[in-house]
């Protein structure tokens, strides 16, 4: 049951992080899109 749980939650950070991004593409998103990289 908790690893439902944990899908759960990486599906909606998916879904959050696709809908936010291209939205608020500023200077603190670029910033935080490019951290992940590394």
């Amino acid at each position: 049951m908790q690893a439902f749980k944990n899908l759960k939650a990486v599906l909606l950070l998916c879904v959050f992080l696709g809908i936010y991004f291209p939205y608020k593409k500023t200077t603190l998103g670029i910033l935080l899109e490019s951290s992940t990289l590394y």
